[in-house]
């Protein structure tokens, strides 16, 4: 099967795009240089094309036009159509820090943008704010909210404390919204301890069969895992129910992940019972179903760096596409972006590799739209004050364009999650009051999927 290669910049008007494209791809003489016979004559045999220098046809109107009638052609008859997107590689950042700079020459580099201006990433007028939850007395900390949408219902829950993170009273609570986000019902309480000898963080949620679950951990100090707990939710009374509690010291990170060979994958962190879970690792259900029994897959053997440093707070994030796995992973010690990669669904891992992405030592939150888009969520460096989504164009596995989500000169937007729904990317977030660490509430971005273009 012949490779065909085309270069974009030589497609920026209408009638020279098609005479280009007709030539290097031999249509026939019938072709009628228009976009429905551009898709016909690509899906009328086996063929391979590359396209490079995609990036010239960026704010070309019909430029993207003939890209998207590319993709989907290709989305549409893979048998037929094999295209491949060849950018030139995002160079590797240059480190000031001379210990930042020591670990990205150790780590090979794997680069995920192409053609990105992180400082240039600006905010969209398409999208919207709304509270989840705004910090009160008894509950003036919150933190790890997720969010999901079950049945047009957006569902968010998260932890909350008096007074200080993982201090005292830590129950898991949540509301729930039926009209996309924009209000939110009274609170309710899934998970407590009045005693305070178990504090519960975080809540994660999974869809099986129909049902909405919530995983949690149990704490017998922060960040001391001493087990997983499995609810779901009761559709008649509106709670969540509790099913079970095993002993696994498995803190989780983000919702399920529901994997292309059925199987469901975890992120998260593994430490011994009770104690403090600095390894990265993921929990695999090889029935598919959320109550069932989890296996454990390290990603590491222990929570170490090449160049001695520590990940403490390994928490990851994940993009799947079919058996390949990209696991962004939160960086402590140093200032260097983090990922590993599988190929086989998650049985084994390779890494760390460096990539570009200038992320500050924070929770990440990646994930797939229906449009065949990647995301990944997370705070720009030096702080956690720039909350960025970088984006992909769909079918395309590197990150081509951004926006930005919240950026408060004096306050923290932090610790990402998101969900689909009608068309719309929601975004909840711990949001610090100004000029406060403790005092901190949820807040949601609604995005249209039509404003991640670039």
């Amino acid at each position: 099967m012949k490779t065909c290669i085309l270069d974009c910049a030589r497609m920026t008007e209408r009638a020279a795009a098609h005479a280009y494209i007709a030539r290097v791809l031999d249509f026939p003489d019938y072709y009628g240089k228009n976009l429905d016979a551009l898709y016909d004559c690509l899906t009328d045999g086996k063929r391979t094309v590359v396209l490079r220098n995609t990036a010239a046809l960026r704010g070309n109107p019909y430029g993207q036009k003939i890209l998207d009638t590319f993709r989907d052609a290709a989305r549409a008859h893979p048998a037929l159509l094999t295209l491949t997107v060849e950018e030139p590689a995002a160079p590797r950042p240059v480190y000031a820090d001379p210990a930042d700079a020591r670990l990205a020459s150790m780590l090979p580099y794997l680069p995920q943008t192409q053609g990105l201006d992180f400082s240039a990433l600006d905010f969209s007028p398409a999208v919207t704010h709304a509270d989840v939850e705004i910090p009160e007395e008894g509950y003036r900390f919150l933190h790890e909210a997720a969010v999901t949408a079950f049945r047009g219902v957006l569902y968010a829950a998260w932890y909350n404390n008096p007074v200080r993170e993982l201090t005292g009273y830590t129950p898991i609570r949540a509301r729930r919204s039926e009209d996309g986000g924009r209000t939110w019902s009274p609170i309710f309480t899934v998970a407590e301890d009045p005693s305070e000898r178990i504090l519960y963080c975080p809540p994660v949620f999974g869809e099986d069969e129909g049902k909405l679950y919530l995983l949690l951990n149990e704490m017998v100090g922060p960040d001391r895992i001493h087990a997983l707990d499995l609810y779901v939710l009761d559709e008649e009374t509106r709670t969540f129910r509790f099913l079970w509690t095993r002993p696994i010291p498995f803190k989780l990170n983000t919702n399920v992940l529901r994997l292309s060979n059925g199987k469901l994958l975890l992120p998260g962190r593994i430490a011994e019972l009770d104690g403090f879970p600095n390894t990265p690792a993921v929990l695999i259900s090889d029935s598919g179903h959320i109550d069932a029994e989890w296996r454990l897959v390290c990603i590491r053997d222990d929570g170490n760096l090449p160049d001695g440093a520590k990940l403490v707070h390994p928490e990851l994030t994940a993009i799947a596409e079919g058996p390949h796995i990209r696991m962004f992973c939160r960086d402590d010690e140093r200032r260097v972006p983090l990922l590993y990669t599988s190929d086989d669904w998650g049985e084994t891992w390779a890494g760390p590799w460096a990539h570009e992405i200038p992320f500050s030592s924070s929770k990440l939150y990646a994930g797939t739209l229906s449009t065949g888009q990647h995301y990944i969520i997370g705070n720009r460096q030096p702080d956690r004050k720039a909350l960025m989504l970088l984006y992909t164009r769909p079918g395309e596995s590197r990150f081509s364009g951004g926006l930005l989500l919240r950026h408060e000169p004096d306050a923290a937007s932090h610790y990402p999650a998101a969900c689909e729904m009608d068309g719309k990317l929601c975004v909840i977030y711990s949001a610090n009051a100004p000029g406060e660490n403790s005092v901190r509430g949820a807040g949601l971005e609604i995005v249209p999927l039509e404003a991640l273009t670039d």
